[in-house]
């Protein structure tokens, strides 16, 4: 693959297929434990493309391309909740508490602040 064949319809789906991937008791244990996406998230990342000079320099190109997308995700909430929800009234049913909510909110939070360093700094 190369950097010309990243449209933005191939970031949506692949974060629509990683957001697929959850499970309701991982993201259940998640809410209740306090455990963040971004931990998760970038300790993949961090070995396998932030550590290579190449990768890294991709990855960070990417981002910057597709900034407006991450935004989409990251900073509206009830977007995001929508991508988590659909067609599934068990995460609904569990994101629909104040703690939750909460949660979720620190998880896009997270996650925006690293990928911006990453991305922007």
């Amino acid at each position: 693959m190369q950097l010309s064949d990243i449209t933005e319809e191939r970031i949506e789906r692949w974060i629509k297929l990683g957001i697929r991937q959850i499970s309701y008791q991982d993201l259940k244990h998640a809410v209740e434990n306090k455990i963040y996406a971004d931990d998760i998230l970038f300790n993949h990342l961090s070995y396998f493309t932030l550590r290579n000079r190449i990768t890294k320099s991709m990855f960070k190109t990417i981002l910057r391309l597709y900034w407006h997308v991450v935004e989409r995700y990251l900073c509206n909430l009830d977007y995001l909740y929508r991508v988590l929800t659909e067609n599934r009234p068990e995460f609904k049913h569990l994101l629909d508490s104040r703690e939750a909510r909460h949660w979720l909110y620190q998880c896009a939070r997270r996650a925006y602040d690293k990928l911006y360093r990453i991305a922007w700094c």
